[in-house]
């Protein structure tokens, strides 16, 4: 045969040719399989699921007393003028939040919720239970709305936008669900509604703090095993 003007490749060379691009397309392949799996594992990461669920029972909170504090005041307290009073407690410390718990800026989310649930505890249909309970449950929604936005805003990321969608998402779905269901509450459980809520908020705040608690033992544990 005669000159082609190709290269000519023996069977030595034609191995190793391909050997070589095999190799290259099985690298690549690894390089991305393993960077979808470090984007999926970063995405996991980047959602804040504990500190979400906080926030959710926060809003159910906030359309709950929406609901609950008006209807308290009309049918139990037989009177309009209490509402602007407490309406008035709970704004104001909601704004005064920062000011009034510059101390409690480093507690915990958990921490805060718990503390919700045992103002709603203490919320039974009179002058000076409500007016109480509102105006400590103003500065601890406060608070807790700081805390919550500003760990999503500390929550590394690729893409904040996306996270704080998700986050926006769910919250504003969870208030519509929370005005939706309050009448229901209320007419199934009455004045027993506010204070019911907040048990089952320290029931599930108890429950957390026990799976950290266990969590934490049994991190020592294996650091005492391998030493």
């Amino acid at each position: 045969m005669g000159n082609t003007g190709y290269p000519n490749l023996n069977n030595g060379d034609s191995v190793l040719g391909f050997s070589g691009l095999d190799w290259q397309f099985r690298t690549r392949s690894n390089l991305s399989s393993d960077s979808v799996v470090t984007v999926k594992l970063d995405r996991h990461r980047s959602w804040p699921t504990w500190s979400l669920l906080y926030a959710v029972l926060g809003y159910l909170v906030d359309a709950t007393i929406a609901v609950a504090v008006p209807w308290l005041v009309v049918s139990k307290l037989h009177s309009h003028w209490p509402l602007s009073w407490f309406l008035t407690a709970n704004a104001t410390d909601i704004l005064l939040a920062p000011l009034l718990l510059k101390r409690w800026s480093k507690q915990s989310l958990l921490t805060l919720t718990a503390f919700t649930g045992g103002c709603l505890l203490l919320m039974w249909p009179t002058f000076a239970s409500l007016m109480i309970t509102m105006f400590l449950i103003g500065a601890l929604r406060g608070q807790t709305n700081i805390s919550f936005f500003t760990t999503i805003q500390q929550i590394p990321t690729n893409n904040r936008n996306t996270l704080m969608t998700g986050v926006l998402t769910v919250i504003d779905t969870t208030t519509v669900i929370g005005s939706l269901l309050a009448p229901r509450l209320i007419l199934m459980l009455g004045s027993w509604t506010l204070p019911l809520l907040g048990g089952g908020i320290l029931l599930f705040c108890l429950t957390r703090l026990i799976i950290l608690l266990n969590n934490q033992k049994q991190s020592s544990s294996d650091i005492d095993e391998n030493c």
